[in-house]
């Protein structure tokens, strides 16, 4: 947590060193001779206090007004202003040289990391800096760590984070913020582009989080080194659950977190997909129960499906080591395998399920400690193995674990085998007799549409002799017809003879 609070300072040095040596010429105009008099002190071997240290003590005050007066002038090469409470030029600077040193931030265009750390601000100072620091498109980085604020100075910065349009790194850690401090803090910072907050050591005791106020493209939040319970756990599990969860790295160690604070935790990172890293480190309140609750997070074994639905998000070891006093024990040295599988299938959380499998379930040993770590009751795993799926499985336990726990495998999975056998003689004689049964319907449909057919030809020659019985009436008909036409004629006739005569 010390690297994350002062990072900026190391990156800065260099920088520092070279503004120095770039001065040295200069200052030792302004320093008599006689100031190297003391040899011890010039070699390290006179104390703290010695001459050596009061040039480097000038040469940094002339390095920092150097810098102020490039923040005024908006020059281009000055990219970070870092200054701790330890110079003196801070002890005169007045209210209004401080606010004026804010709008010299608010107006450049180039300063991009503001560090001002150890004791060189307090609420009053704060005051006069963001009455004139109210807004800023170039401020990527702000570290203001170490300086004893109160909620009251930290408030003088909200509309700054409210208006700062680049603004993605902030360090409060040290300084004297509550719950109400913080739930304003990040309620400001709730439509920034922030991705890292640091609130480390600053005696938080209780978190009020509103889910409406999360930043939302926070990656990092480090709030260790405070005294956070479970009831803290509590608040902090809403930015770890959801859709839309962005947080990537949590830092909770040296807080007051027992069982019941993981618990919470745990529950609220079964499905969360975002978070890598989780530092729980130097929590005493945290017991092997705890430990049982992360390692089940990670790789729970009380069945396969259980295993491929564990987090396979989490990356780093932050779980382990969790008392610095002790050695990491066998339940942290499985948190830590698990995590190790994690991290080297970080871009396929189904290769990582696979790989617990192979190594944890398919390992009897391993299984089995594994069940009662986790207070799980150890079952027969190759009964949940479908069973035409075995044969295959257990070529990859010799492959992967060698043939002695291939002969394990076969012990435990022998039943199993069997039944497999057995069941595929059954399945043959059903779809057997299922085919002579089939061959049998087809012969007797065969035979019926034979006889159907027997009896259609029967009807058409039936039919065919009606038809010609009927052709002959017909025609026998027109015959009679035809006859009692002529005779009808020759009857006529001679009727009209007869009647002429007359």
């Amino acid at each position: 947590s010390n690297e994350h609070e002062h990072f900026l300072s190391r990156n800065n040095s260099s920088n520092n060193n070279s503004k120095m040596s770039e001065q040295e010429d200069d200052l030792s105009a302004h320093i008599d001779d006689d100031v190297f008099v003391d040899q011890a002190a010039f070699d390290g071997g006179g104390g703290g206090n010695g001459p050596i240290y009061e040039i480097q003590d000038v040469r940094l005050e002339e390095t920092l007004i150097d810098d102020l007066q490039k923040v005024k002038a908006n020059d281009p090469s000055l990219t970070e202003l870092e200054a701790s409470g330890s110079y003196g030029l801070f002890r005169v600077l007045t209210d209004e040289d401080w606010e004026q040193l804010g709008r010299g931030v608010t107006e450049s265009d180039f300063l991009e990391t503001l560090c001002l750390y150890e004791g060189a601000l307090d609420d009053q100072r704060m005051s006069s800096l963001f009455r004139g620091l109210t807004m800023s498109d170039s401020i990527q980085r702000i570290s203001l760590c170490s300086n004893g604020l109160s909620d009251s100075g930290l408030g003088r910065m909200v509309p700054f984070l409210q208006n700062s349009s680049s603004l993605n790194f902030l360090n409060l850690s040290h300084n004297n913020i509550t719950s109400g401090g913080l739930s304003s803090l990040l309620s400001a910072l709730r439509d920034s582009p922030i991705k890292e907050l640091y609130c480390g050591g600053c005696g938080l005791d209780s978190i009020d989080i509103d889910m409406n106020s999360i930043p939302p493209n926070l990656s990092v939040l480090s709030m260790c080194h405070n005294n956070i319970n479970a009831d803290g756990c509590r608040e902090l599990a809403k930015m770890l659950q959801g859709e839309t969860v962005t947080l990537r790295e949590l830092y909770l160690d040296e807080n007051k977190i027992d069982d019941e604070g993981v618990g919470i935790l745990v529950d609220a990172l079964q499905n969360n997909t975002s978070l890598e890293y989780l530092n729980l480190e130097n929590n005493g309140g945290i017991t092997n129960n705890g430990l049982k609750l992360l390692l089940k997070l990670v790789n729970d074994v009380s069945s396969i499906n259980s295993t491929l639905q564990s987090n396979h998000t989490l990356q780093t070891s932050g779980l382990s080591a969790l008392n610095k006093d002790s050695a990491p024990n066998e339940i942290e040295k499985q948190i830590r395998h698990a995590l190790v599988i994690n991290q080297e299938n970080a871009d396929d959380s189904a290769a990582a399920g696979r790989e617990k499998v192979i190594s944890t379930q398919l390992n009897s040993l391993t299984r089995k400690e594994l069940c009662r770590q986790q207070g799980i009751d150890e079952c027969n795993l190759y009964s949940q193995i479908n069973d035409l799926h075995l044969p295959e499985v257990l070529s990859l336990v010799a492959r992967t674990h060698g043939h002695g726990e291939l002969f394990e495998a076969l012990v435990a999975s022998v039943a199993s085998l069997f039944s497999t056998v057995n069941r595929s003689q059954c399945q043959q004689q059903q779809c057997d007799e299922r085919e002579r049964y089939l061959v049998q319907q087809a012969a007797d449909h065969t035979d019926e549409a034979v006889h159907h057919a027997a009896i259609s030809a029967q009807h058409a020659a039936i039919a065919a002799h009606h038809a010609n019985r009927a052709e002959r009436m017909r025609a026998e008909l027109i015959a009679i017809r035809q006859a009692r036409a002529m005779q009808f004629q020759a009857t006529g006739g001679e009727e009209v003879d007869r009647i002429k005569r007359r």
